[in-house]
C-alpha cells in the first residue's frame, strides 16, 4: 500500500485551480454515496491535492484538462457531480477527469487502472487503458506541443 508521502514525491505535474485538500471523512462520504472503495493512490491524491488542472497535461495523445475535485466550487469540475454526467460508465468505474473534447478519464476502482472512455465508439472499443494505476497515470503526464484532443 502506497503511503501519502510516496505519492506526492512521485507526482510530476503541478496542479492549478485545486479545491484544496479534503479530509478522510469527505473521501469516505464519497465512497459511501457511490458504494465503492477508492484505490489507495487516488484516495491520497484527494486527501493531499484534490483535483485541478495539471501542468504538464499531455497523456494518451490528448490533454488531461482537469481532474475532478471533491466539493468543487463549480459543478462541472466536481467529482460527485461528474458521476451523473456520463451515461453508460462500466460498473465499478468513476469519472475522474476529462479531456477538452469531453471524453472522461475513468478510474477502475476494482483493478485500479486509469482508462479513457470514448462514448462515440462501439461498446467493444470504448475503453482505452492509459495506466495500470493512478500513480503511474500521474507519472505519464508530459508537456507536448503536439498534444491535442482526439
Amino acid at each position: 500500500m502506497e503511503n501519502r508521502r510516496s505519492l506526492v514525491e512521485r507526482v510530476m505535474p503541478t496542479f492549478l485551480n485545486t479545491s484544496g485538500p479534503v479530509g478522510e471523512e469527505e473521501v469516505a462520504g464519497f465512497e459511501r454515496r457511490h458504494n465503492l472503495r477508492l484505490p489507495a493512490a487516488y484516495r491520497t491524491f484527494l486527501l493531499e491535492i484534490n483535483g485541478g488542472a495539471p501542468k504538464p497535461s499531455c497523456v494518451a495523445g490528448t490533454d488531461l484538462q482537469y481532474l475532478y475535485s471533491l466539493h468543487a466550487s463549480r459543478d462541472f469540475i466536481d467529482l460527485d457531480y461528474a458521476q451523473g454526467s456520463f451515461a453508460d460508465l462500466p460498473a465499478s468505474h468513476i469519472a475522474i477527469g476529462t479531456d477538452p473534447s469531453g471524453k472522461p478519464f475513468l478510474l477502475d476502482c476494482g483493478a485500479g487502472a486509469v482508462l479513457l472512455f470514448d462514448h462515440r465508439r462501439g461498446k467493444e472499443d470504448r475503453l482505452t487503458l492509459v495506466a495500470p494505476d493512478f500513480g503511474s497515470f500521474l507519472a505519464l503526464l508530459r508537456a507536448d506541443a503536439g498534444c491535442a484532443a482526439t
